[in-house]
């Protein structure tokens, strides 16, 4: 099923090959050069630290496992996971931090996600690289040189501000300005922009670059965001001083917590003059992924078979302790990425460009990952598997 009523063309992702880890197949693709392939990412996630209560896990029994984060630790199960298809991306930045909470409450996400990840993923990839199946990972030392902290923690967008002073511009959000101005990037082989919280830093890039006319730049963006719209899953009112026929769509937390940025670039995409694309996945990560992985593990919890079969791997284990409740892992914003890679059932040409979803993509696109969920938690626990 294709949705072909677009406003606006979509170009972009071309998956070049195929390999064969125990029987299944995984998206490889051959070179880091985003001309040449490989889509480039740009995460910016609500990845938070820890409480500084000293308690590690707010749950953790036979049944299930949730780090004691300041915001939802989802986005560790969703970093886990990105990481663990890596070498099927070049990563140009992750952006740590971009939620709402108060940063004096935690502790320091970029120490967090150097000291859990990015350890974890170091041991894993000696085993992953070595294997002529699932080579080709970035080193942690290369991640870790593009993964950086947000100085917005706890800011918001300000529509009217119109941020065209790029001196003035937040360091993370001049680095992606600076990112969307190189030649390597075109309409065809664009920046893909991972929303996963609010979507503060995408909006004030979007609205300097409108200021400054700079069309190019706009035209390498696509903008990819999980759950800020949704007609199928509300974490509570809206917030936001939307028109009221969008209230309801409007009512999950990646738009609560920053209202103004999420209005303006759903309004901006609708534009018929917009240059840049913006995909909105709803909340398909959560009903079609998460929900959909629950047969996968069954009702044993952390201690169900294939559970614990993920805890060879370092990896695997933080894949499982982050955030597994209700008899699944949770790392809903997998989405955004298993829709690029477009091997899991949907493709960005499932879903309007204009930043618009309705909600029959939104109910078919659920469906359609969770048709897929047990591919992707097999292709997961067999890398898993890969070190011993």
């Amino acid at each position: 099923m294709y949705f072909f009523n677009k406003l606006k063309s979509n170009k972009g992702l071309s998956v070049i090959s195929l390999c064969l880890i125990f029987g299944i197949s995984l998206t490889i693709s051959a070179c880091d050069d985003p001309s040449e392939g490989k889509p480039a990412i740009w995460i910016l996630t609500d990845f938070t630290g820890m409480k500084k209560d000293g308690i590690e896990f707010r749950h953790q029994n036979d049944k299930q496992s949730q780090l004691n984060t300041v915001s939802d630790p989802d986005d560790y199960v969703a970093m886990v996971m990105y990481l663990m298809n890596a070498n099927k991306f070049h990563t140009a930045q992750i952006v740590l931090g971009s939620d709402g909470a108060d940063k004096s409450k935690g502790t320091n996400p970029l120490t967090e996600f150097q000291n859990r990840i990015l350890t974890a993923y170091e041991h894993d990839i000696s085993f992953w690289n070595s294997n002529k199946n699932t080579k080709g990972f970035p080193s942690a030392q290369e991640i870790s040189a593009v993964t950086k902290l947000t100085t917005l923690q706890g800011q918001k967008f300000d529509t009217n501000e119109n941020y065209t002073d790029f001196k003035s511009l937040a360091p993370t959000v001049k680095s992606l300005v600076k990112e969307l101005e190189k030649n390597k990037y075109s309409a065809e082989n664009p920046l893909y922009v991972l929303v996963w919280g609010p979507m503060t830093e995408a909006a004030m890039a979007v609205k300097h670059l409108q200021a400054k006319g700079n069309t190019d730049a706009l035209e390498r963006l696509f903008v990819v965001s999980h759950w800020t719209t949704s007609f199928l899953r509300h974490n509570n009112p809206s917030k936001c001083t939307a028109l009221e026929e969008d209230r309801v769509k409007y009512g999950v937390a990646n738009c609560n917590e920053d209202c103004e940025a999420c209005e303006f670039l759903h309004k901006e995409a609708q534009n018929a003059q917009a240059k840049f694309r913006f995909v909105d996945v709803g909340s398909v990560g959560q009903g079609g992924i998460v929900g959909g992985s629950r047969p996968f593990f069954g009702k044993k919890g952390i201690q169900g078979e294939h559970a614990q079969a993920f805890l060879t791997s370092e990896m695997g284990k933080l894949f499982i302790e982050s955030n597994f409740m209700y008899n699944r892992p949770d790392g809903s914003d997998c989405a955004t990425f298993y829709t690029i890679l477009g091997d899991y059932g949907l493709t960005l040409n499932d879903f309007y460009t204009n930043g618009v979803i309705t909600e029959e993509q939104e109910r078919y696109a659920e469906t359609a990952f969770k048709n897929n969920a047990n591919k992707m938690m097999q292709e997961l626990l067999a890398l898993s598997q890969v070190v011993q």
